[in-house]
């Protein structure tokens, strides 16, 4: 008796692909990134075991724009977003009567004596494209805000300590400056704000 004997053996692939937004493979259309597998028959009728290590890759998207909503004329002010992590570049779009060019996540925006509103714009951009635009909206400030009114706090102090001084909210501030003089006064907390704590010492 003779015997003409062949064994053949399972196989196995692998492949690493990485693409933007979408990547079809063998039939089935993967949308995110992952480790997939694919059984078959090679041709030697046994079973092949295809492995896909995926990169799904996607435009970025960015938070929103911080700055100031009211401005000056003939100023300048800083916008920016957070960074993104896969993002190359940022495209920023200005309204009439602002200037300023960049293209990293922060822009110093001037506006002139013309503008009076508008909306500033911003793009993150990488090899899959240009993510959706975040804005902001931004109005002209025409005069200088009003006086303070008094500040109330206590005038007369026995015991070192902290204590709150306060003036109301005035229409248009868009921040405070406090100072102290004498000896012994400090302001501790709330500088910028229409409400800081000064620590009195024992001088």
């Amino acid at each position: 008796m003779t015997l003409d004997l062949t064994v053949n053996s399972d196989s196995k692939t692998e492949e690493t692909v990485s693409v933007c937004n979408s990547y079809t493979w063998n039939g089935t259309t993967y949308t995110n990134s992952g480790t997939y597998t694919f059984v078959s028959t090679n041709a030697a009728g046994c079973r092949n075991t295809a492995t896909l290590f995926l990169d799904i890759k996607r435009a970025p998207q960015l938070g929103a724009i911080s700055g100031p909503l009211r401005v000056c004329r003939n100023k300048t002010f800083v916008y920016s977003v957070a960074p993104v992590a896969n993002a190359t570049s940022y495209t920023w779009t200005l309204p009439y009567g602002a200037s300023g060019t960049s293209t990293s996540n922060t822009i110093h925006v001037t506006f002139n004596g013309c503008f009076s509103s508008g909306i500033i714009r911003v793009r993150a951009n990488n090899e899959c494209g240009a993510g959706t635009p975040v804005q902001i909206c931004v109005n002209v400030f025409t005069s200088v805000p009003s006086v303070p009114g008094s500040v109330t706090g206590l005038s007369t102090i026995c015991t070192p300590g902290n204590y709150t001084y306060s003036v109301a909210p005035v229409s248009g501030a868009t921040s405070y400056s406090w100072t102290v003089s004498g000896t012994g006064l400090s302001i501790v907390a709330g500088q910028g704000t229409y409400s800081v704590v000064v620590a009195v010492s024992s001088t």
